[in-house]
């Protein structure tokens, strides 16, 4: 027996990848879910980066930790820098365990997320820091100016000379006037400032190079990562209307399926004057196979037609008398006492017709 489950013809269509044969229309796409772990196709030295970003953020982290050693007390530049180093050091170590070794935990859109983040903290990070290592470099130029006044006893006073106290605040020079014996301990450990400067330096120019690679990382993730999903989505429907000059229109051919029916009961000859009765759910009434073309029961549609009345022959079983019922007189029981003649009226007889 043929399969109409799936429409008039035998068998179901072939499953397209992506379409729901249910209610015909196209079903969300797993690969675009934001807890997805399909790879997408990136390039194959793109894993290499967060190993390379791993190793420099410890070069940073132990550059910080030296400067606040030597200094004796940090700033918010090196503060933020010690956090941006933290930072990538757990999503780098998720980073190399997603494309190297634990396939099951790269979500690739969290992975997108944390590298977009990385980008805006290293930017700043470097930043904040650079701008500080000058500020550094600026107070190690004044000290080296006020190293020729060290015989003097006077109070020192830095907006004598020209400078904003603000120059001095990296190395704790916030009050605004300053003994002797304080200058001789900034110029006494002077050289030990330079080298902590220089550190600094160093760290935003690595930190600098770190927000580079994030970046690098971050677009090339992305174009895989965006290629990948508009791949996914269906077909443009073709435009209606007439096809361009010197364009050739597309046909598309299919596979004919014929279709399966059951097969045809063989017919079988009308006998004359036996009523026949079709096949068709639509009517019950027998249809009569006559040869007269005046009979009004061979015209088309006469199996819908009231059939024709019985013979005169029919007796109908409702009205038939039962032979078997008798009547019963009635006994001196059931009849009425009479205590008196009863005069029974009779009716004149009809007059007779006279006969001329």
């Amino acid at each position: 027996m043929a399969d109409y489950s799936q429409g008039p013809i035998a068998g179901a269509p072939p499953t397209q990848p992506g379409y729901n044969n249910v209610n015909t229309t196209m079903s969300s796409n797993p690969d675009n879910a934001f807890l997805s772990k399909v790879k997408p196709p990136y390039r194959p030295w793109l894993k290499f980066l967060p190993i390379l970003i791993l190793v420099f953020t410890v070069g940073v982290i132990a550059m910080i930790g030296y400067v606040v050693n030597v200094a004796g007390d940090g700033t918010q530049s090196l503060g933020f820098n010690l956090f941006a180093g933290a930072w990538t050091l757990i999503v780098g170590t998720f980073f190399i365990l997603a494309f190297w070794n634990m396939p099951h935990i790269h979500y690739r859109w969290i992975i997108f997320i944390l590298s977009v983040l990385s980008c805006i903290w290293w930017l700043t990070a470097f930043a904040y820091l650079a701008s500080n290592t000058k500020q550094s470099f600026d107070v190690i130029k004044i000290l080296e100016q006020y190293s020729s006044y060290s015989g003097s006893s006077f109070s020192f006073d830095p907006s004598d000379y020209g400078f904003r106290k603000r120059d001095l605040a990296t190395l704790g020079l916030l009050e605004k006037r300053q003994s002797v014996s304080q200058i001789y301990d900034y110029i006494r450990n002077l050289p030990k400032y330079k080298t902590a400067a220089s550190v600094m330096a160093g760290a935003a120019t690595i930190g600098a190079i770190i927000w580079i690679i994030f970046c690098v990382f971050t677009v090339f993730y992305a174009m895989a990562l965006f290629s990948n999903s508009s791949s996914s989505q269906p077909a443009p429907i073709a435009p209606i209307g007439p096809v361009p000059v010197g364009q050739e229109p597309k046909t598309e051919t299919y596979a004919h399926i014929q279709p399966v029916y059951p097969p045809a009961a063989a017919p079988t000859a009308p006998v004359f004057g036996q009523p026949l009765r079709p096949d068709s759910t639509f009517s019950s009434a027998p249809t009569y196979v006559t040869n007269d073309p005046r009979d009004p029961r061979a015209a088309p549609g006469a199996e819908f037609l009231t059939p024709p009345p019985p013979g005169a022959g029919y007796a109908n079983p409702q009205f038939e008398v039962d032979r078997n019922y008798t009547v019963s007189p009635l006994s001196a029981v059931e009849m009425p006492a009479v205590s008196q003649p009863i005069n029974v009226a009779e009716m004149p007889p009809a007059p007779v017709p006279e006969h001329r």
